[in-house]
């Protein structure tokens, strides 16, 4: 957990929710994760970009109220305080508390981004992005998670015994960014939601409503099967996304 402090202003909030991410630096080498647990994570932290008791300055940091030069006092990967500064004043608040100065003016820093729709794969040979090179791009990128789809491997992730072998070996590969899962939808997975939903990994669920091709070894669902996958969604707080070109039941039945 973050460091105790007297608590920061709401504009902070916004930072607290995200990884802080910089475009300057150069990814450091990723090193593999003994266990893909994103959301475990203190807000605040990354594995591109791991900072610990640093004055951060430059005259171009994000805000809520928009880009301006300012300072971003972080410590144990939490950022304890922001303000609008100019390099003399970030200079001075640092050596009054001890901490080093990092001086990045002509350089962004920003919040990370999350996104939540990523096509990626660690399984199945299918020709899809691997983890490796998919968050290396994202972080240079200024994103900070992403979530991973469930369709794209084979097995697609469905089931906990896939859900293990995606994790680990994206783990493998090494990872330059958080990463999140989607649980997939399928009829014969609806007996299963359950579990898959208690892992932390999985973020929420996604099905879709449209025939896929054969080859995607992804299933559509009957709006039934959906209002079962609904409530295991709602059970456990977590969103369901659907692809949703709606069909009749008759077209479905049609297809089947």
């Amino acid at each position: 957990s973050a460091p105790s402090h007297t608590g920061p202003p709401a504009a902070l909030h916004a930072f607290g929710l995200y990884a802080l991410i910089f475009a300057l630096l150069v990814l450091r080498p990723a090193q593999p994760l003994a266990d893909l647990q994103p959301h475990a994570r203190p807000a605040g932290t990354s594995v591109a970009c791991a900072i610990t008791a640093s004055v951060l300055y430059s005259d171009r940091v994000v805000l809520p109220s928009g880009v301006a030069p300012a300072l971003v006092h972080v410590d144990d990967g939490a950022i304890m305080h922001v303000e609008q500064a100019a390099p003399e004043a970030a200079a001075a608040y640092a050596r009054a508390r001890g901490l080093r100065f990092e001086d990045f003016r002509g350089e962004a820093i920003s919040p990370g981004l999350i996104d939540v729709h990523v096509h990626v794969s660690a399984v199945g040979g299918r020709g899809w992005e691997g983890y490796a090179t998919a968050t290396k791009a994202a972080a240079a990128g200024g994103i900070t998670t992403i979530v991973g789809m469930p369709l794209n491997s084979l097995p697609p992730t469905v089931s906990v015994d896939a859900l293990e072998a995606e994790v680990a070996k994206a783990a493998a590969e090494g990872l330059h960014c958080d990463v999140g899962l989607w649980g997939g939808v399928v009829p014969s997975s609806l007996g299963r939601l359950q579990p898959l939903l208690a892992d932390e990994r999985v973020l929420g669920l996604k099905a879709f409503l449209s025939p896929l091709p054969r080859s995607a070894g992804y299933e559509a669902v009957h709006p039934d099967e959906l209002r079962t996958a609904a409530k295991a969604a709602a059970s456990a707080a977590v969103p369901l996304l659907v692809h949703c070109e709606l069909m009749t039941t008759a077209e479905m039945e049609a297809l089947q």
